[in-house]
Order: C-alpha cells, then structure tokens, then sequence
C-alpha cells in the first residue's frame, strides 16, 4: 500500500515535471504579439497546430498570475496583477503542446 502510494507520488511528479517543461517559455516557438498596461499582460499567438497558449503575468509582489488558455488561433489571453493586488512587472506567453 505504501509503495503504491510512493510510487503514484512519483508518476505525479514525473508528469507534472514534463509539463512544466513542455510549457515553459524557453520553448515557446511560433507568433506572438504581446500587449500590456501597468496591471495586465496579454498575448496572442500564431504557428503551432495543436498548441493551445495562455498569458503569464509576473507580478511587482513576485506572485505569477496566468490567464485562459486559448486555442492556436489567434485569439487573446490575458492575466491580470490586480487579482494579487499588485501591478504588473513582465510578462510571457506560455505554450501547452
């Protein structure tokens, strides 16, 4: 029972690990044209079939806020600073593939 549940652990970790790799933005390929003010990041991307991207906000609090997934049609993502009460100090798409 232990080893199950170790070992579930570990697949879990394993996967959520590939994830984060997949969709971290040194890998995001294809277009994108980013929007921002003082509290929001948007972007809308093109150039990935079967990819989906959403915005990521890196806020002056040190808190990441990340907006909607959308399809890879062009469509806009946005992530909002303001839902951690703070302004907005980068941002960047982030691909789910």
């Amino acid at each position: 029972m232990l080893l199950q549940r170790i070992l579930g652990l570990l697949a879990t970790a394993t996967v959520t690990a590939g994830a984060l790799t997949v969709a971290s933005p040194a890998l995001a390929a294809g277009s994108c044209q980013e929007w921002h003010d003082r509290n929001t990041y948007g972007v809308s991307c093109t150039g990935r079939p079967g990819a989906a991207y959403r915005a990521v906000a890196v806020c002056k609090n040190g808190r990441a806020v990340g907006g909607a997934y959308v399809g890879n049609g062009g469509g806009w993502s946005y992530a909002y600073c303001t839902s951690v009460n703070s302004s907005l100090d980068h941002g960047y798409p982030q691909w789910f593939v």
